[in-house]
């Protein structure tokens, strides 16, 4: 509806609610993240994820803003669970998971949220008029992250390297782009499609697959 523009304004106030809702989740997320794993090697790629999510706390405030939203409204709005299952899913990892399962969730995840979030803000401008400047938090996510796919690969290996899992980069690349292919039926690079409910819960739980395939 939002690509054709019948999408009614009130549903883009709920957007940017439940956006609110999912970002301040995450941001307790990433904090958690980096206090688990920030001396190992995976401390700087996840120091690098709650850097993000606090530039696009505020992008986000500035979206409300451009919709006549307050910060008090978009914390007195109630959110739906079924839009909150994404960070869910990360307050799991974050509190339970391993840099591995971690690192090849958000691997999985990224590009296909990026993916969606381009469309939004290029949806946003062409039917609802808004400019370039009231869409910067879509497109801070649907901008490539330079070296995120090798960063992450990095963390994958390191992770399953401390479980004694004593494989490479280049052996995580091929786990994940398998276990891609047997969620989605696609490659990661080739994922066009917004993402579907069931793809978060597959991507949370994709760096367990992994572990049990790098058993030595």
């Amino acid at each position: 509806m939002l690509e054709s523009g019948q999408l009614p304004l009130d549903r883009l106030a709920s957007l940017a609610c439940e956006q609110y809702s999912v970002i301040t989740s995450d941001l307790r997320s990433c904090a958690l993240l980096l206090s688990r794993h920030g001396t190992t090697a995976a401390g700087t790629f996840f120091k690098g994820i709650l850097e993000g999510e606090l530039a696009a706390f505020g992008l986000l405030l500035d979206f409300a803003r451009t919709l006549g939203l307050s910060e008090e409204a978009l914390q007195a709005y109630e959110p739906r669970a079924g839009a909150q299952a994404y960070p869910a899913c990360v307050a799991w990892l974050a509190a339970y998971g391993s840099e591995a399962e971690t690192g090849a969730a958000f691997l999985m995840n990224f590009p296909v949220f990026g993916e969606s979030m381009g469309r939004i803000s290029a949806a946003l401008r062409t039917h609802y008029g808004l400019t370039a400047d009231s869409t910067k938090f879509f497109d801070f996510f649907a901008a490539p992250i330079e070296g995120f796919e090798d960063d992450a690969l990095a963390v994958i290996a390191s992770g399953l390297h401390s479980m004694g899992c004593n494989r490479g980069r280049s052996s995580a690349r091929h786990a994940c782009c398998k276990r891609m292919k047997s969620c989605s039926g696609i490659p990661l690079q080739k994922q066009v499609n917004p993402l579907q409910p069931g793809d978060i819960h597959r991507a949370t739980f994709l760096g367990a697959e992994l572990r049990s395939d790098h058993q030595p």
